[in-house]
């Protein structure tokens, strides 16, 4: 699948056309940054002739023969005679790396610069950022500073002004490769707003949806409607076990007939119900007690009643965030260390307090009905697990998933994605994935294409 691939660091992109399938992030409009290669307008070339342009679009792009470099700017304009080189550079970086990608993109080709400048060429960069959604950064539109100094793409054109074909092409191309590159990353997923607002945490399993504002407000959702509980929990699950949930004084709850009911275990501040009919939950550390606990099926199926006794079994300490599928159980410690559990035993929670430590770093983790792992880690960035199998619980990598924006909680089920970013806008992104037995991946997009990792 040409989307995904090895994990990067936060605001790492690939602008060019070959590589447009890998990430295509998002940014923050009205955003500010000079191009410190561009010093004033008297700089600017008054024309030439012999000019010719290469794209990195399709194939390739080799550097002119004006010195020796690996590197490989979108766009290059040069002109033999004039001995005037330009470089633009299209990135699309997350919406709150676009200063930081901007000044990255601009030191990655300062040596390129002054290379060519050594070499007897007048030479310019320009970096240019363009968000997924379609948000062009300050880089795109021209303006002023206090020295009436351009420092924008826009400054592009006055060095073209008297090659009028030169400016349509330019604009051909940087169209191209962003059209490619938008193309490429909603070819994998598609991705929509849901119509909640200030959401923190979602839960998909069983078929259904649960969400939790920044209020604490519960929904549910049924058909493309968001229906309120008009109840206040800290953190809900949907899965086979139920409706569970931990409300704002820590005690866990469990929907029955409709209602919201607390059961007597406490201290509790995360809850998942996507085992096999048992309850896993992590809760605030209390010395001399284990944070994590279980409650095997036949007590989490037994509750009706606050009455009821439901009895727990302890399985942790320190753990930070429990999530089950149909066999094992993943959990996060508080240092954000991933481990996986041996195989679950429902009727007794027997397995759920033996871990093994799986590579990687992240802050939560969910565990899908059919036993596919998502995850997200302290940058923000998407992980999925690859590899997992009967013989290899703990899978064999990471690989980054990217929907533009810095991600919250993430959960999966049904082929959808569910992704609340941390500016709490919540995320349904279509996703079918499958891993055969031999660990390649195959994924399906909203246009029945397939794809093959």
């Amino acid at each position: 699948m040409d989307q995904m691939g090895p994990p990067k660091q936060e605001g790492q992109e690939k602008t060019t056309a070959d590589q447009a399938t890998s990430t295509i992030n998002a940014i923050r409009s009205g955003q500010e940054k000079s191009h410190p290669l561009l010093k004033s307008q008297d700089q600017h070339p008054p024309g030439g002739t012999g000019w010719e342009m290469s794209v990195d679009l399709g194939k390739k792009l080799t550097f002119p023969p004006i010195v020796q470099t690996t590197l490989r700017p979108d766009v290059v304009i040069w002109s033999e005679q004039a001995k005037k080189i330009i470089l633009v550079e299209l990135t699309v970086p997350w919406e709150e790396g676009c200063e930081e990608a901007h000044e990255r993109k601009s030191l990655k080709h300062q040596d390129l610069i002054m290379d060519c400048k050594d070499k007897g060429w007048q030479a310019w960069l320009f970096p240019v950022e363009v968000g997924c959604r379609g948000f062009p950064a300050q880089s795109i539109c021209c303006r002023k500073n206090e020295e009436n100094t351009a420092h924008c793409s826009d400054a592009i054109l006055p060095l073209l002004s008297d090659i009028q074909n030169m400016k349509i092409k330019l604009s051909s191309a940087l169209l191209a490769l962003l059209s490619i590159s938008l193309a490429a990353s909603q070819s994998v997923h598609n991705c929509k707003e849901v119509t909640l607002r200030n959401v923190q945490q979602i839960d998909a399993g069983a078929g259904q949806v649960i969400a939790v504002d920044r209020n604490r407000r519960v929904f549910h959702l049924h058909g493309s409607n968001w229906i309120t509980q008009n109840s206040y929990m800290q953190h809900a699950s949907v899965g086979p076990a139920g409706i569970w949930g931990v409300d704002r004084q820590g005690f866990i709850n469990k929907v029955v007939a409709g209602k919201w009911t607390r059961t007597g275990v406490r201290r509790m501040r995360q809850v998942d119900a996507g085992g096999d009919q048992f309850v896993a939950a992590a809760g605030t550390p209390v010395p001399g007690l284990a944070s994590a606990v279980c409650v095997n099926r036949p007590s989490a199926v037994a509750f009706k009643s606050p009455g009821t006794v439901l009895p727990k079994f302890r399985i942790g300490a320190n753990m930070s965030y429990y999530s089950c599928g149909p066999s094992r159980c993943w959990v996060i410690n508080n240092k954000d260390e991933v481990f996986v559990t041996n195989p679950v035993d429902p009727r007794t929670c027997k397995g759920t307090n033996v871990l093994y430590k799986v590579g990687g770093s992240l802050s939560m983790v969910e565990v899908a009905s059919d036993g596919s792992v998502y995850g997200v880690n302290s940058q923000g960035q998407i992980l999925r697990r690859h590899g997992i199998s009967i013989q290899r619980p703990k899978g064999t990598s990471w690989t980054r998933i990217d929907v533009c924006l810095p991600a919250r909680h993430v959960s999966y089920d049904l082929g959808r994605l569910w992704v609340v970013t941390k500016t709490g806008v919540a995320l349904e992104c279509l996703i079918m994935v499958e891993v055969a037995t031999d660990g390649s991946v195959y994924g399906v997009n909203s246009k029945g294409q397939i794809f093959r990792r």
